[in-house]
């Protein structure tokens, strides 16, 4: 019933993988909705099927031990992980954008993702995306990562990141970047 009353009235609707079976029974009572995929770009502990690490058993404790180089870090050489900002996930890792196994990887997994929960994706929706430099360190409480000096070599990375997912994903791809990076840069919005 709930179904019924809402899913007239929107356009498009953003689940986590888990939710994947509900998009059949939403189409019913409205075939035109486009369905959005929840995917966070970073590597969650405990998180299930809701990042890249929570697809298969090459989790995040597989990516620590076999692909650390994934992972940016601070100035003493320790991973960047959210600290307690009521933004970011508590203990959340920040992998390289740089880096080309790390996007190899993302994408293997976003794509399995989509396959496995029947393929019936428009998009993904790619959550916590960071868009400065400091980003990490004011969004989600961080050490302040060491490898990307200026805004303009971390979006470089970004943009690469983002240039060489697309092209596996092959799903338009809509980032949710935290709101100071539009501020102090919005022509990297654009």
């Amino acid at each position: 019933d709930q179904i019924a009353r809402i899913a007239p009235h929107y356009d498009s609707i953003l689940f986590g993988a888990a939710r994947w079976d509900l998009i059949p029974r939403f189409k019913k009572y409205n075939p035109d909705l486009t369905f959005f995929l929840y995917v966070d770009s970073g590597l969650n502990p405990g998180f299930v099927r809701s990042d890249a690490g929570g697809v298969d058993a090459e989790n995040l404790d597989w990516v620590l031990a076999h692909h650390p180089d994934w992972i940016l870090r601070d100035k003493a050489g320790n991973f960047i992980r959210s600290g307690t900002s009521r933004l970011g996930n508590k203990g959340e890792y920040w992998p390289d954008p740089g880096s080309p196994g790390w996007r190899d990887y993302f994408a293997e997994k976003v794509v399995k993702l989509i396959r496995e929960t029947g393929g019936q994706w428009n998009g993904v929706l790619l959550d916590q995306f960071m868009g400065t430099a400091d980003g990490y360190e004011r969004y989600a409480g961080a050490h302040q990562q060491v490898k990307y000096a200026t805004d303009e070599a971390f979006q470089a990375a970004q943009l690469g990141f983002l240039k060489a997912v697309a092209a596996k994903i092959r799903l338009p791809i809509i980032v949710n970047m935290e709101g100071a990076a539009i501020v102090r840069r919005p022509a990297f919005v654009g």
